[in-house]
Parts: structure tokens; C-alpha cells; sequence
């Protein structure tokens, strides 16, 4: 593949390396899901130490957990686990700083009774994307990579980054 045909070519670097969210950064990965050079590519980015941009459908933050846990150098991982703890960071600060929504606010519904079958379901459902999540971390922390989690799991790409990122974050703890 030339670098003319390759849809990560300077043209679209814009798209492969911003400062975007990762939500935003789907559009770059989508574009490495079909390219024939995507592991090659992603190992580049994890062998070389890259923190930011999309390397092989690995988005920045993808690969600084990688990083931080797995380089053989230990000032690439003591940067990406600065980097991580930044983004948590941050993550949590916006959070925080959200006014709070009930839950019905945002699914756009009344709030269920807790004895009501539209409940236990919901309740059911929660529980099996809990249990996905944490096979999707397990299998993360053991060396696979998110698209063959999506393939393990049936789900798809989106679903792991999104099972992942949730892993990643702190968890917080009920109030008493």
C-alpha cells in the first residue's frame, strides 16, 4: 500500500493525531479496521513509545495503558502512567463538576418502581454489561488486544473501548 492509498496519509493526519476526546477519535479507528497494515502499525505505535494519536485502531489512551503496564523502557511507562492519571483526573473534575441528573432525566423517562418487572429487567441487563466489562478487562489485562476482546465477547469495537474506558476510570464508592 502506498502512502497515496492510505487513508491515514498526512492528508488525514488531522483525523489520526488531535487533541479530540476519545469518542471523537472513532472515525480514525474505523478507518484502520479495514487497512491491512493495522497490527504492524499498532505495534510501531506501542514499540516507539507513541502516547497521543490513533496507531492501528489503538487510540492514545488504548495504548498508554498498554504502555504503562507493558514497555520495556520505564521513563515511556512512568509518562504514560502520568498521562493516564491526568486524563482520570480530568475525567473525574468534569464529572464533579456536572450538576447531577436523576436517572430518568437521562434516559428520558420516569423513574421505575423498584418492584416493577421494567426493573428486574433493567436490573438484569445492567448486571450482564457489568459482568461483559469485566471480562473485557480481564482479557485487556492478560495481553489482548480490543479487537479481539470484540470478537471474544460478540460486541463490537466501540463497545470495548467503551467497557475499558469504564474500567479505567476510579471507581467511586456509594455514600453511606
Amino acid at each position: 500500500m502506498t502512502s497515496d492509498t492510505r487513508r491515514c496519509s498526512p492528508a488525514n493526519a488531522d483525523l489520526f493525531f488531535n487533541v479530540r476526546p476519545a469518542a471523537d477519535m472513532a472515525a480514525a479507528v474505523e478507518l484502520c479496521l479495514d487497512c491491512p497494515l493495522m497490527i504492524p502499525c499498532r505495534d510501531v505505535g506501542r514499540s516507539e513509545g507513541h502516547m497521543y494519536g490513533v496507531w492501528g485502531a489503538e487510540t492514545g489512551e488504548e495504548r498508554q495503558n498498554w504502555l504503562a503496564q507493558r514497555h520495556p523502557d520505564p521513563e515511556v511507562r512512568e509518562e504514560a502512567t502520568r498521562l493516564l492519571v491526568q486524563a482520570r483526573r480530568s475525567r473525574e473534575s468534569r464529572r464533579q463538576s456536572e450538576p447531577e441528573r436523576p436517572l430518568a432525566a437521562l434516559a428520558g423517562s420516569s423513574p421505575a418502581k423498584p418492584e416493577s418487572s421494567t426493573w428486574r429487567a433493567n436490573a438484569a441487563t445492567q448486571e450482564r454489561a457489568h459482568q461483559r466489562a469485566a471480562s473485557a478487562w480481564r482479557l485487556y489485562r492478560n495481553g489482548s488486544t480490543p479487537h479481539e476482546i470484540a470478537e471474544e465477547l460478540g460486541a463490537s469495537i466501540r463497545t470495548v473501548q467503551r467497557y475499558l474506558a469504564r474500567a479505567a476510570e476510579p471507581e467511586t464508592t456509594a455514600a453511606a
